[in-house]
């Protein structure tokens, strides 16, 4: 009985960080409306199966984090994300953007990540690869962060860091902070709604020169049709506002369908 009890309180961290990772990431969790489910089955050995996120979001343009249009016509942005039961808490993601007309590939990023939850808080820290082929000051981009969040408040609020070097870039070491507010409700028949803000503080983050803030607030839908976390349909909508570099107001809307499947 006690092995049975560890295992299931590491099914429950696991999906407290799958909400971390939609919280203080946005633009990721609104690129991945996957619902996680509550908590994960226990195979019939006591242990936690391994698991892999999928998504695939079709959305009207590519508006990135830091209040830059990427891609400024419709676009398609597949992900998977691997966990393994041997290595609770860690997680490596492969996430894509492509243009939707001609299915060229603008961006991929890796990501590492390992969280850990406790009564009243998550946490977790990650590395991140990024090639980008769009018009910032560099290509390639290697990105850590750390972010917490809390878990029992009726508002999920987080919090992030992050550093970005750029190795084919003689430059300083830019940095964003971010706060972030998000709200999850379950409403009838698999469907649930969701709601969040949040705001980055930028200093030479994805140009040289600069220093700004941006601000997101969205919405979205999401149908998981079995209830089982296995399929899931969204909706969602955002409005982003930045001030500096002569940023223009810019929104998005985008529909997606994504899960998770647990062997």
């Amino acid at each position: 009985m006690a092995d049975k009890s560890r295992n299931t309180g590491k099914g429950i961290a696991l999906a407290g960080l799958g909400a971390l990772a939609s919280c203080v990431s946005p633009e990721r969790g609104l690129e991945k409306l996957a619902q996680q489910p509550s908590q994960p089955p226990v195979a019939a050995n006591g242990r936690k199966p391994n698991e892999v996120d999928y998504s695939t979001k079709v959305a009207d343009k590519y508006l990135a984090r830091i209040g830059v249009i990427f891609a400024d016509e419709p676009v398609i942005q597949n992900s998977l994300t691997y966990s393994n039961n041997n290595l609770p808490g860690l997680s490596l993601n492969y996430w894509e953007n492509r243009l939707l007309g001609n299915g060229e590939l603008t961006e991929t990023d890796l990501t590492l990540r390992y969280g850990l939850s406790r009564e009243n808080f998550d946490f977790s820290v990650k590395a991140d690869y990024v090639f980008l082929d769009a018009f910032t000051s560099f290509r390639d981009a290697l990105e850590i962060g750390a972010s917490v969040s809390t878990r029992n408040l009726p508002v999920r609020l987080g919090g992030e860091i992050d550093a970005i070097f750029s190795p084919d870039n003689s430059r300083d070491v830019g940095f964003e902070y971010i706060l972030s507010a998000r709200k999850d409700v379950n409403l009838i028949g698999g469907l649930s709604a969701n709601a969040w803000g949040d705001v980055h503080f930028n200093s030479h983050y994805f140009t040289p020169d600069s220093t700004f803030s941006v601000t997101n607030i969205g919405a979205g839908l999401n149908w998981d049709i079995f209830r089982n976390g296995l399929v899931n349909l969204g909706v969602s909508g955002q409005q982003q506002y930045t001030l500096g570099d002569n940023f223009e107001d810019q929104s998005l809307v985008g529909v997606s369908v994504g899960g998770s499947v647990k062997f």
